[in-house]
């Protein structure tokens, strides 16, 4: 696989940035006020000393995100006693507010570039600063609602994430079911073939019996969940041709009309066994001269038509014959491809019936 031109940003360095990009964003909107509304405070108005002034208390507030975060999981407020945990949240921001506004105010006094605490000593100054502490308080709440929205935001694609895998795992389930009744159905129409011909040709019985183990080894080594191209289900088809071939000798002729171009297009693995099998039953086998059964591929705009037509008796008294290997074709299409994905069997003009069904194409 190719590497992308542009590597991922760790997510760590990436919210490192995005909480120093913030509280730095916060100092700056603050030097603002302070430089038009309070100059005295800083030095006459200068304005590289009002963002000094102001950036230490929103640098520490970024500090202190990890341990912001550790509370607001350890006490959720959506648990039963959330009015309680919001107290307890309250108590928290307290004790970080006034911890915060005296690192703050300690590291202006160490500076020596504001006014504002030159005249005290750092006992006194540690004690003027926790008169601001509500200012403070304030960037505590800012922080504590975005770190909630955050965590709900994350908790709801984990959910998504969550119930996409369980929908996945359940359709793949209920595919895998479905094959799994497919395989004996085939498995025991082949051995009632085999049983047809073992005391009047013993040599084909014993051709179709190999012919049979060849097919039920690739059977089983196919993903039944993905999709193959139609060449490869092509020749399996073709392997299981060979053992009604077998059966019905002169009786059957089976025909199939694909471009080659189309013999890449992807369909479900043993999709077109059962429409076969269908036309065999239904078609040829009721008739004594036998018939004809053509597998043809069609390109449509939004994918592949494959159709299976044989020229038996077609749809009488309006009923069409349908076998538990049409009922579970038709219902891997709708797992695999939804309302995308169809099976239909009509009555063309030539007579016979034909059994179209359509493939959506989708991104791999």
């Amino acid at each position: 696989m190719r590497e992308s031109p542009h590597p991922r940003l760790d997510p760590r360095v990436f919210k490192f940035l995005v909480v120093a990009g913030g509280a730095t964003l916060v100092g700056l909107y603050q030097t603002y006020q302070i430089y038009w509304f309070y100059p005295a405070a800083v030095g006459g108005g200068n304005l590289p000393l009002c963002f000094i002034f102001n950036a230490p208390m929103c640098w520490l507030w970024a500090l202190t995100l990890p341990i912001l975060e550790r509370a607001t999981r350890r006490f959720p407020l959506e648990a039963k006693n959330w009015f309680r945990h919001l107290l307890l949240h309250a108590v928290i921001g307290l004790g970080l507010a006034v911890v915060v506004q005296i690192s703050s105010a300690m590291v202006i006094k160490a500076s020596h570039l504001s006014r504002t605490f030159n005249h005290y000593s750092y006992w006194w100054a540690a004690v003027e600063s926790i008169s601001g502490t509500h200012n403070s308080y304030t960037l505590f709440w800012l922080m504590f609602f975005a770190v909630v929205a955050a965590q709900t935001y994350s908790k709801l694609r984990d959910r998504e994430v969550r119930a996409a895998q369980l929908e996945s795992s359940l359709s793949r389930a209920q595919l895998a079911a479905l094959s799994s009744q497919l395989n004996p159905h085939f498995l025991f129409n082949a051995l009632n073939s085999i049983s047809a011909l073992l005391y009047r040709d013993r040599d084909s019985a014993d051709k179709m019996l190999s012919r049979l183990g060849e097919l039920l080894r690739v059977t089983l080594a196919a993903d039944w969940t993905n999709e193959i191209a139609l060449r490869d289900e092509l020749t399996l088809l073709r392997r299981y041709v060979e053992i009604e071939e077998l059966r019905f000798a002169e009786r059957l002729s089976v025909e199939m009309r694909v471009e080659e171009p189309m013999l890449e297009a992807r369909v479900p693995p043993f999709v077109l066994q059962p429409l076969v099998e269908n036309a065999i039953h239904h078609g040829v086998s009721r008739r004594r001269e036998g018939g004809r059964i053509v597998v043809a591929a069609h390109p449509e705009e939004n994918g592949l038509l494959l159709t299976v037509w044989d020229d038996g008796p077609g749809i009488q008294g309006g009923i069409a014959r349908e076998r538990i290997g049409l009922a579970n074709t038709r219902a891997r299409l709708h797992q695999l491809y939804g309302p995308g994905g169809a099976l239909e069997l009509v009555q063309p003009p030539r007579g016979g019936l034909e059994v179209r069904l359509r493939i959506p194409r989708r991104a791999a």
